[in-house]
């Protein structure tokens, strides 16, 4: 028989990967998110895959990752929100000079 109390690795493990998966859920649907919001905006599905791949990038060739485990997630979330930022800045920028060089 063998006992288990809260402060075990087994408990916590255990704990710690429900909690985990359940979050892995919300950023799955905040990337979707992310992605169908740049989708719109830009109205390109090639600058929203970029973004996409943009953070892909910097998480393995840059932060030099390559092991992927669920924590990992959470990092690619963060990337592909900066990336995104920087795609809305950038195609933003675009429209405006193009409205400014139209005098």
């Amino acid at each position: 028989m063998a006992l288990r109390w809260i402060g075990s690795g087994e408990v916590l493990n255990g704990f710690f990967m429900s909690l985990l998966s359940r979050d892995i859920l919300f950023a799955g649907a905040a990337l979707w998110f992310v992605i169908l919001f740049a989708i719109t905006h830009t109205r390109s599905i090639w600058v929203a895959v970029l973004c996409f791949v943009d953070a892909c990038f910097w998480m393995i060739v840059v932060c030099g990752i390559s092991y992927f485990d669920p924590l990992n997630v959470f990092l690619l979330f963060i990337l592909l929100g900066l990336g995104a930022d920087g795609i809305f800045i950038v195609f933003d920028t675009w429209e405006q000079s193009r409205e400014a060089l139209s005098y």
